[in-house]
């Protein structure tokens, strides 16, 4: 058992000072849910997913499908998986879900895209409509002023927009009074 310890020890070191391939990493709802991007559309490394897993991280997406692992740390596991469809209602509900089973343990989530601006913003800000119970267009506003020069051409900045406004909130995800201060819900 203490070899084993060693040795995840040695890989939490080694993943830690490698050179992640995660950028444009942004914290929401304090660092209970992360956001960002990697690098050509690449699915996270397993150094990067260990480096995760030793910041406290238990759960990451990849909104680009096909992603299903678990990688230990001297921490616990993190589990990579991957959303078939960000954008349909069925797949955005498992993934909200699993983000809102996680506040109680105060478990931290991280969902990824290319640059950690459009397709992951989506994600966050339907998070925050669906969790802090924000209007739409303060969702959109979010996604906007996040998207770290990233910019997005249209139809795809207004079809975003639309889904932003138009995605059916589910009441029981919402956070209470105190759980929305609590984990710094926007006004």
């Amino acid at each position: 058992m203490k070899i084993r310890n060693l040795m995840l020890l040695t890989l939490s070191f080694v993943s830690l000072t490698s050179h992640a391939e995660i950028k444009n990493e942004q914290k929401i709802l304090n660092g209970l849910l992360s956001r960002g991007g990697v690098i050509q559309r690449k699915p996270l490394s397993n150094a990067d997913l260990m480096s995760l897993c030793e910041r406290g991280f238990t759960q990451a997406y990849t909104l680009y499908g096909g992603a299903n692992k678990t990688v230990e740390c001297s921490r616990g596991t993190i589990r990579y998986r991957g959303s078939k469809d960000f954008r349909a209602p069925a797949d955005m509900n498992r993934i909200l879900e699993a983000i809102h089973a996680s506040f109680t343990s105060k478990e931290k989530t991280f969902v990824h895209c290319n640059n950690g601006a459009h397709a992951s913003g989506y994600v966050a800000a339907i998070a925050l409509r669906t969790f802090c119970g924000i209007s739409a267009e303060k969702a959109i506003s979010y996604w906007d002023r996040t998207l770290n020069g990233y910019p997005l051409q249209e139809p795809n900045r207004t079809n975003l927009m639309n889904r932003i406004r138009k995605y059916q909130i589910r009441a029981e995800l919402e956070l209470n009074a105190g759980q929305k201060q609590a984990y710094g819900c926007p006004n």
